[in-house]
Formats: C-alpha cells, sequence, structure tokens
C-alpha cells in the first residue's frame, strides 16, 4: 500500500505552507496513519462536516473534531476547509463571524500542534485583514482563560475588542 507524503513540515511554518495535501495514487485512498488510526478520504469529509460548519456569516470550529483527526498530514486539509469556508462568507457578507468550540482542549493539545495554531492565527491576520467582526470563543478551560490574559498584553486593541472568551 502507498503512503501519503508528509506535507505539513513542522520545522517550516512560513507562507509556503503547501495547500495540496499529496498526490492520490490508485493504490490507497489513505490521508493520515499513524500509531492509532487509519484515516481515509471517506473519514476526513465526515469528521470536516462536523468540524467546520458555515451558517450565514457565521464559521463554527468543534475543537473535539479537530482533535480527532489533526496531525502534520492532515494540516492542509484543515487549511483549505477553513479558508475555503470564509471565502465562501465573504463572497456573500463584508465581514465574517468565529465560534469555536475549545471543549477538551489542554495545554499538551496546544503544544502538540502550536506551529499549525501560529500558522493559522498568522494566515487569517494576512490574509484576511478586518475581515473577522467577532470571534467567541467557548468552553474553555480556566487555564486557557489564564494564558490569553497574558497573551492578549500582545495582541492589538481592535483585534482584542473582537474576541470574547465565553
Amino acid at each position: 500500500m502507498s503512503q501519503k507524503k508528509n506535507v505539513f513540515d513542522e520545522n517550516d511554518i512560513d507562507d509556503n505552507f503547501p495547500l495540496d495535501i499529496s498526490e492520490e495514487t490508485e493504490e490507497s485512498n489513505t490521508i493520515a496513519e499513524d500509531k492509532r488510526c487509519l484515516i481515509t478520504n471517506n473519514d476526513i469529509t465526515v469528521v470536516m462536516k462536523h468540524f467546520c460548519i458555515v451558517k450565514e456569516d457565521t464559521v463554527f470550529l468543534d475543537y473535539l473534531y479537530f482533535k480527532s483527526f489533526a496531525n502534520k498530514n492532515t494540516y492542509s486539509i484543515i487549511h483549505q476547509t477553513v479558508t475555503s469556508s470564509y471565502d465562501a462568507i465573504l463572497s456573500k457578507y463584508p465581514m465574517f463571524n468565529l465560534q469555536v468550540n475549545i471543549n477538551g482542549i489542554t495545554f499538551s493539545d496546544i503544544h502538540i500542534h502550536h506551529k499549525f495554531i501560529l500558522f493559522i492565527t498568522k494566515q487569517l491576520k494576512e490574509r484576511y485583514p478586518q475581515k473577522l467582526n467577532q470571534c467567541f470563543i467557548f468552553n474553555a478551560p480556566k487555564s486557557f482563560v489564564r494564558i490569553y490574559r497574558l497573551i492578549s498584553m500582545f495582541v492589538e486593541s481592535d483585534t482584542l475588542k473582537k474576541i470574547h472568551i465565553l
């Protein structure tokens, strides 16, 4: 069985982030393979429908679904899905809202995905300047709220006004 190549280089987080996950082979439709599970194209389609939902001018992201399949082999798909959602909204509305459920997130999870989180945050800022209307983060653990308070000292005040932790 052919395996997919790793398209997300954890050491390289710049504008050259690959958007194409890999070349398909006739032998396999595998997207990611690790010690825990095998994820196929069909699985990813089902999970993405629950992870990233668009309703009118709002994108809903659910961390519980992200956690179930996110790894360096699937980051490109996640990135494409999220940016496609923003683009779809912006084709109809001047701005978009973001609602993120981070129920179940841990420091370990943040550490595992920190480079991807930094990349997607940078892309949001650069690709969609002044397009985010409001961001609502809910089900945040107390530890996340404390860290956010520290990090917020380095975030622009206009951006801070748009972020609400519920």
